[in-house]
C-alpha cells in the first residue's frame, strides 16, 4: 500500500468515527414520529458541511507537504463541523418539538 493511501486512511478512520457518533446521537431520538423528517432536514446541511470540509481541505492539500500543517488544519475544520452538526441538529430538533 502506498503511502498516499495510508496517510488518507489515516485520516479517514476518526473522520467516520466522528461521522458516526453525530448519527448516533441522532437515533436516540428514534422513538419519536417526527424523527424522520427531522433527520431528513439534518442530513442536507450536513452533507453540505461535509462537502465544504473536504474542499477547504483539498486547497489547503496543494501547500507544502507539512503533515503537521495538514492534520492541525483537518482537524480544526473537524471540530468547527462538527459544531455546526450539532447546532443543526438541535435546531431542527427543536422545530419539530422533539427536544
Amino acid at each position: 500500500m502506498s503511502t498516499v493511501k495510508k496517510q488518507y486512511l489515516i485520516l479517514l478512520i476518526p473522520f467516520l468515527g466522528f461521522f458516526i457518533i453525530c448519527f448516533l446521537v441522532m437515533f436516540k431520538y428514534i422513538k419519536h414520529l417526527k424523527f424522520i423528517e427531522a433527520g431528513f432536514y439534518t442530513l442536507i446541511p450536513t452533507i453540505i458541511y461535509l462537502g465544504l470540509l473536504g474542499t477547504i481541505y483539498n486547497i489547503f492539500l496543494s501547500y507544502p507537504d507539512n503533515e503537521l500543517f495538514h492534520a492541525i488544519v483537518f482537524y480544526t475544520m473537524l471540530v468547527f463541523v462538527g459544531f455546526l452538526m450539532i447546532r443543526t441538529q438541535s435546531f431542527v430538533l427543536k422545530k419539530y418539538g422533539v427536544e
